[in-house]
């Protein structure tokens, strides 16, 4: 990772998550706001190369990200039916759900964890597309914010983690 930028390895899931969106039938995973969330994963660019993505290599890819993000979720309404009201989502990346949040969501108090460089970089693209969603974020690689985040944090409370690709950088 680069100083002062978002975390190279952010772009594969959104690109898989869209281009599922587009070219899978059924979908293992709905996310409407998947398509179009980075240049990369627009619908023009997906289709630019529709045959890099038919090939089985990137079908059985895409196929295990929509499984990995499904089960993540289905996993995570069984946990807020039993009372939990906490989500972290741990090298959150690109990861749409704070800004898609289904029902069973609502009541959670969501937080991203990742580079700081990576968190702002991700807010922007968000609020480029005209969507705002306040959550705490916490940087990974600094222990004051990583404090105040983890102040935020109700130990008291049930609370579900996530982890997303890797939170690890290399030097």
């Amino acid at each position: 990772m680069l100083p002062g930028q978002p975390s190279r390895t952010l772009l594969v899931p959104a690109v898989r998550r869209a281009a599922h969106q587009l070219l899978d039938t059924p979908l293992i995973f709905n996310d409407p706001i998947a398509v179009g969330l980075v240049p990369e994963a627009s619908e023009y660019a997906i289709r630019n190369a529709l045959e890099d993505h038919r090939r089985s290599e990137a079908m059985l890819v895409r196929s295990l990200f929509a499984l990995r993000s499904r089960f993540a979720e289905d996993r995570l309404a069984a946990a807020a039916a039993r009372g939990v009201r906490q989500y972290v989502i741990l090298g959150a990346g690109l990861d749409t759900f704070p800004w898609r949040q289904p029902d069973f969501a609502r009541g959670l108090r969501i937080f991203a964890a990742d580079h700081v460089a990576t968190l702002a970089w991700t807010q922007v693209r968000f609020w480029e597309r005209g969507q705002s969603c306040a959550r705490p974020r916490m940087d990974t690689r600094s222990s004051l914010p990583l404090r105040r985040m983890t102040s935020s944090i109700s130990i008291s409370s049930a609370t579900s983690p996530r982890l997303r690709g890797s939170c690890a950088s290399r030097s």
